[in-house]
């Protein structure tokens, strides 16, 4: 599978103003529960367990934060 048949524009955030990495991540949960029915608090704890193995940002303020959630 490519990660193109994964994403569409809902997948993005554009323009997005945080104070910290941890907001980004709650906020991509937060909508990953609205679009597809996760739990956003089970996804956001996957995330930064996921994010302190190593940064999921490839520069230029772009990130594509993801994780194994059960």
């Amino acid at each position: 599978m490519n990660i193109n048949d994964m994403l569409c524009d809902k997948s993005f955030l554009v323009n997005f103003e945080a104070n910290s990495k941890k907001n980004v991540l709650n906020e991509l949960a937060r909508l990953a529960e609205r679009d597809i029915k996760i739990d956003s608090q089970i996804l956001l704890e996957s995330l930064i367990k996921r994010e302190k193995l190593g940064s999921t940002a490839v520069g230029n303020g772009i990130a594509i934060p993801h994780a194994n959630c059960p």
